[in-house]
């Protein structure tokens, strides 16, 4: 029922986006670029260097990499305070290097330097302005404004760590984004922002219209507790977080713990996605270089998440 796109964090939420100064001219094609940019690239080349490795990308990658970007897009000089904000907070968590942070006002900072008014088709977040009504997204093709949801707000899609799950054909009016760390969720069925059910409340068929602990089976719409490990399941989102409904050899399912770094993979989807991928040649899980390696040169912060 729903599809996932990039994420951005919102005016509403990281800054009032209505005095805002006009995002500035990052430096020109081949100028130099001003210090407030060049001190931004910097704090988020530090940050990120913890995620590269020998062989791969480097912390001098991305400054260059940044800089140049920086060169040929629109700066905006409030999204990148809070980018920084956002990512130094969740700097220390063990999915660092591998996941967008949550509030991706880092997707902000860089911009065209000729954007997409809303309604404007598209292919990237990038092409698509910010305004007083919030920032702009990509979504279904067309640019839209987003803003940070409350309760009641029409709502575009749930965001979820760095995932964002978007409604099919959101309303057109909608602007929201229901954060699950709020407490929230866009409901499929009233499609604004509502609190996450408890066990034992009503659900829409969303596993994120539940709270953390809790899933929503299709067939009762009721929040009912997660799966523990060892015990028998049937639907790939019922076993509590860490582990999956795997096949129990005996022609059922049983949530069972994600496999960890060594550890054998044979049908390919048993690391641990947080990290790991499994590495066809060997059959076991590995560490995911490829994500480390889009962290370490600050791709993943600043580009469209997915």
């Amino acid at each position: 029922m729903r599809m996932s796109i990039p994420a951005l964090a919102t005016c509403a939420v990281l800054f009032s986006c209505k005095d805002d100064p006009p995002p500035s001219d990052g430096g020109g094609d081949g100028g130099v670029v001003p210090a407030e940019v060049a001190s931004f690239v910097a704090e988020l080349c530090e940050l990120y260097a913890s995620c590269c490795s020998e062989g791969t990308s480097t912390k001098d990658e991305c400054l260059e990499t940044t800089t140049e970007r920086a060169r040929k897009d629109a700066f905006d000089a409030q999204a990148a305070e809070f980018c920084l904000a956002s990512v130094r907070a969740e700097a220390k968590a063990s999915t660092f290097c591998v996941r967008a942070p949550t509030d991706v006002a880092c997707s902000a900072v860089l911009k065209s330097k000729s954007p997409k008014e809303p309604g404007a088709a598209c292919t990237s977040s990038r092409e698509c302005g910010s305004g007083p009504d919030g920032l702009g997204l990509c979504i279904d093709r067309k640019c839209r404004r987003v803003t940070r949801g409350k309760e009641g707000d029409a709502c575009i899609g749930t965001r979820a760590a760095d995932d964002l799950d978007t409604l099919v054909a959101p309303p057109e009016e909608a602007t929201a984004l229901c954060y699950a760390s709020d407490g929230l969720h866009c409901s499929e069925e009233s499609r604004k922002c509502e609190k996450r059910g408890g066990v034992g409340s009503p659900c829409s068929g969303s596993d994120l219209s539940c709270v953390d602990d809790a899933w929503c089976p299709t067939t009762t719409n009721e929040c009912v507790p997660r799966t523990a490990a060892g015990e028998s399941c049937t639907d790939a989102f019922e076993c509590a977080p860490g582990h999956q409904c795997a096949n129990d050899g005996e022609g059922g399912g049983a949530c069972v713990a994600f496999v960890g770094e060594g550890g054998a993979c044979e049908r390919g989807d048993e690391c641990d996605p947080a990290g790991l991928v499994c590495d066809a040649s060997t059959n076991t899980c590995i560490k995911d270089e490829g994500t480390r390696a889009s962290a370490c040169t600050g791709a993943l912060a600043l580009g469209d998440a997915r």
